[in-house]
């Protein structure tokens, strides 16, 4: 099997069992994710997806990404300020 292959049948793998864990955990009844310690909740529409755990919450939607956007975008801007200067 040559090296393209087997990366793709790889990836092909990880995405897999990525959407498998995805819709079990969003499957799950309400009150088995408010007791455990990691979930995961998932729409299309409106888009959102969030990962909470213990001590964490990542959450991609209501504007997540965007803010995460300009942060990033901002801290970029004063790093080069600060190298610049």
């Amino acid at each position: 099997m040559s090296r393209r292959a087997f990366k793709s049948v790889t990836i092909f793998c990880i995405i897999l069992v990525i959407t498998g864990v995805i819709t079990v955990n969003n499957s799950m009844p309400k009150f088995i994710k408010d007791k455990s310690d990691f979930s995961i909740d998932f729409n299309i529409n409106p888009f959102n997806f969030t990962i909470n755990t213990k001590n964490y919450s990542i959450d991609f939607g209501r504007g997540g990404l965007y803010n995460f956007k300009n942060i990033s975008f901002q801290f970029t801007q004063n790093v080069y300020n600060g190298v610049r200067d």
